[in-house]
């Protein structure tokens, strides 16, 4: 009887083990699945950003002046100054410049 016993306790046991090994193996799936998902995002992410980047280098390169304006207006928000295209007439805001300065 003991020995029944200790067989029925020594055979629980295995499948007790068993199913936690078989749930730490769908654990791991479930990772490696999500794990996969976030990489394809990434990458389509990148793919994205590259198809854009290729598109506003052939905008840029199409149109020079407009090219020309994005990068100064880049520089500009280092130093916090207005950016106008460079086809524009600097002369409509030279009073306000001149007024806002002799305010100061």
């Amino acid at each position: 009887m003991a020995e029944a016993e200790a067989e029925r306790q020594k055979l629980y046991a295995q499948k007790e083990l068993e199913k936690k090994k078989d749930l730490k193996d769908l654990e791991i799936q479930r990772q490696k699945e999500l794990d996969q998902l976030a990489y394809e995002k990434v990458k389509m992410n990148e793919e994205l950003k590259y198809e854009n980047d290729i598109k506003m280098a052939k905008l840029c390169s199409e149109h020079p002046n407009y090219a020309t304006y994005l990068v100064n207006q880049e520089l500009a928000k280092n130093v916090q100054i207005a950016v106008l295209p460079s086809e524009f007439e600097g002369n409509v805001f030279s009073g306000l410049l001149n007024n806002q300065v002799s305010g100061k």
